[in-house]
């Protein structure tokens, strides 16, 4: 492999933050990995914690999860999740990954909304199937426009379920494109009170913006529900004791009544075949907030930031392909 080029994005230190110390440098292909597969990235697409985590107090090595991948012997258009926290996720142009980690992207999907059908789909749809407890319960999704959010609520509806999602001012035609019933501005003075008239089954809280959402769930989600987080807090120790007091206090010390689960995508090849089938049937949709070049990676991580991105930020790794011949002879 010492003929093909590969380059990372990379960092030293999280002073400042993440994103503002990134630097893309050359990267050499590690040997070969036993039960992996080697893979030329074509896309990623970016989630909230592949900041969110480098920036925490504690937060260790990582960078995009999602890949869009072409097998470079089989000459197959994947779909792959790449989780090691300790390498550079998906910030380089070739990697090894796991053989268990990477399934055939449908061929009605064009290639560049692969990566966002790979994390984004793969977490909507565990943590939907996962805990929704009737086909006739209602669901509570925060960030019902962000990538993951628009994922939920079409996978809910695959399920037969009531989906209500919070989003901005801007965010309702983007939720209903996507088959919500009702829609909530998640900075109205009245959301409490609008939920509480309505009680749902489960809630999946796609942002994390708010340490205290678990707690005010007890006015609206049914009791002995799941109360499912999907996001990351940001770098703020308020979030994050108020998270470890979710987990970890009973409700009779002072905890929050309504059960709670955090949402670790896993790699399932079954969970995989299930996302293919309903984009082959038309049934899941990518949402693309934008696109950027592989160069361009800190403005794509500065969109994501921001918070005002309406679907998944896919970044095009396409003209780093490599030149080799994808098929043995």
């Amino acid at each position: 492999m010492s003929d093909i080029q590969s380059k990372a994005w990379t960092y030293k230190t999280t002073t400042g933050g993440f994103v503002k110390n990134l630097s893309l440098t050359d990267y050499p292909i590690p040997d070969f990995k036993q039960d992996h597969v080697l893979i030329e990235v074509f896309n990623a697409s970016l989630n909230p914690g592949d900041y969110k985590i480098p920036d925490l107090p504690f937060g260790s090595c990582s960078g995009g999860n999602d890949d869009d991948q072409r097998n470079l012997y089989v000459a197959q258009i994947v779909l792959s999740i790449h989780r090691d926290p300790k390498t550079l996720g998906t910030l380089k142009t070739i990697m090894w990954v796991h053989r268990d980690s990477v399934y055939p992207l449908p061929e009605n999907i064009p290639t560049e909304h692969g990566s966002g059908f790979d994390m984004g789909a793969l977490t909507a749809y565990q943590a939907i199937v996962s805990y929704a407890n009737s086909p006739s319960g209602k669901v509570l999704i925060s960030g019902g426009s962000g990538g993951v959010g628009a994922f939920c609520i079409q996978v809910a509806k695959t399920l037969g379920l009531y989906a209500i999602a919070t989003c901005s001012e801007a965010g309702p035609p983007l939720c209903k494109e996507h088959g919500a019933d009702v829609t909530l501005d998640y900075k109205s003075p009245t959301l409490q009170d609008d939920l509480r008239k309505t009680q749902v089954d489960l809630v999946v809280d796609d942002v994390g913006y708010d340490p205290q959402f678990h707690r005010r769930s007890e006015g609206f989600l049914k009791p002995e529900r799941q109360f499912v987080l999907v996001a990351i807090m940001d770098r703020d120790w308020a979030g994050i004791r108020s998270m470890l007091v979710s987990f970890f206090v009973p409700a009779w010390l002072g905890g929050p009544s309504r059960k709670r689960k955090a949402i670790f995508t896993r790699s399932q090849l079954g969970d995989y075949a299930a996302v293919a089938a309903l984009a082959r049937e038309g049934k899941l949709k990518v949402v693309a907030d934008s696109v950027f070049s592989f160069e361009h990676m800190p403005k794509a991580f500065e969109r994501l930031k921001s918070g005002q991105a309406k679907g998944k930020i896919i970044v095009d790794v396409s003209t780093h392909a490599t030149k080799v011949n994808t098929k043995r002879s």
